[in-house]
């Protein structure tokens, strides 16, 4: 959040407020925005699943393939093979 902030030239407070403000938060956007960037990446690309796992921020591609369960209810794999909705 506080590199967001920065590149936003704002602090991480303001930055907050101004979320708050449109009845959001950070952690919702970020989960959002995670959950689009891997079904377009697991979807139109062929990049493996680690990497994808990296890009998203996450530590371990087990973290990345719990968080895809519990997103879409099917794994990354899965969701390869044209079983993830849009």
């Amino acid at each position: 959040m506080e590199a967001i902030a920065a590149k936003l030239l704002m602090s991480k407070r303001t930055l907050q407020r101004r979320l708050e403000g449109e009845g959001r938060n950070f952690q919702h956007i970020l989960q959002e925005t995670r959950q689009s960037l891997a079904r377009h990446y697991l979807l139109k690309t062929a990049l493996p699943i680690a990497e994808i796992s990296f890009l998203l921020g996450f530590d371990e591609p087990n973290s990345f393939y719990r968080a895809f369960k519990n997103w879409t209810g099917r794994t990354p794999d899965g969701a390869r093979q044209g079983q993830v909705a849009h």
